[in-house]
C-alpha cells in the first residue's frame, strides 16, 4: 500500500510539474503575443504622427505660400507705382 501511495504521489507530482511546464509555456506565448501587438500598435501610431506632422507641414508651407503670393503682388504693384510704364507716362503727359 505504500509503495502504491508513492507511484500515485509520484505521478500527481509529475503531472503538476508537467502542468507548470505547459503553463509557463503558455504564458511566455500569451506574454509574446501582446508583446508583438503593443510594437505592433506603437509603430501604427509612429506612421499616423509621422503623416499627421507630414500633413501639417504641407499645410503650413502652403499657407507660407498663399502669404507670399499676394506679398509679391503688392510688390509688383509697388514697383508700377514707381516705375510707369512709358505708355502711361504718354498719357498722364497728355493730360497735362
Amino acid at each position: 500500500m505504500d509503495a502504491q501511495l508513492r507511484v500515485e504521489t509520484g505521478s500527481s507530482v509529475a503531472c503538476g510539474e508537467e502542468d507548470a511546464v505547459h503553463q509557463t509555456a503558455a504564458q511566455c506565448q500569451e506574454r509574446e503575443r501582446r508583446r508583438i501587438q503593443f510594437r505592433t500598435s506603437l509603430d501604427h501610431a509612429r506612421s499616423l504622427t509621422r503623416n499627421l506632422r507630414r500633413n501639417q507641414a504641407r499645410a503650413s508651407l502652403a499657407r507660407i505660400e498663399d502669404c507670399a503670393r499676394p506679398l509679391e503682388s503688392v510688390r509688383q504693384s509697388l514697383a508700377e507705382v514707381r516705375e510707369p510704364k512709358p505708355a502711361q507716362l504718354i498719357v498722364e503727359l497728355a493730360r497735362v
